[in-house]
């Protein structure tokens, strides 16, 4: 299996801030990023948008779990676009705020994030992603949870990323 450029990488996560999305919104997924290129991935965390090899995601506890586009969504995706997208946000600070916001409404359903892009949290980066390079429709990426992310239908395949051997 290779890993591309808009492959979804989902995190089933043991970090203090993952652990407490999970618990309080009943996920497994608690975190996601998205490939930039084969071997880096982008993804809002405690420090901010912020880069990261896949060598230095594999060393991290927990599951990591690749979920690649099948042909519709790959066949969709503007590079171009997902390219300057990806070159705005870089450094930009982690939105903690959108993120409690949306953890609360998961479970009393009585918020609602209204779109805001100056700060990210993780799973917002994601859907803006797919949804600026045209594989999903658009929608309100600050509603969106990492789960929601796993559960789109725009996947052919999804692999234990820590088992991917790169050559």
């Amino acid at each position: 299996m290779k890993l591309e450029k808009g492959t979804v990488i989902c995190f089933e996560s043991l970090s203090p801030l993952n652990l407490i999305i999970k618990i309080f919104s009943s996920e497994e997924i608690g975190h996601c990023g998205i490939m930039i290129n084969d071997t880096e991935i982008i993804e809002a965390v405690a420090n901010g948008v912020e880069i990261h090899t896949i060598d230095e995601i594999k060393k991290r506890r927990g599951n990591a779990i690749a979920c690649v586009l099948n042909e519709a969504a790959r066949e969709r995706f503007n590079e171009v676009k997902f390219d300057a997208y990806i070159n705005s946000i870089k450094g930009i600070k982690y939105d903690y705020k959108q993120m409690v916001v949306l953890v609360i409404n998961k479970l009393f359903h009585i918020a609602k994030n209204g779109e805001g892009f100056k700060k990210l949290f993780c799973s917002e980066l994601v859907a803006h992603a797919l949804e600026v390079s045209n594989v999903i429709n658009p929608l309100n990426a600050s509603m969106q949870t990492p789960q929601d992310i796993m559960d789109l239908g725009i996947y052919k395949q999804r692999f234990d990323l820590k088992k991917l051997v790169i050559k």
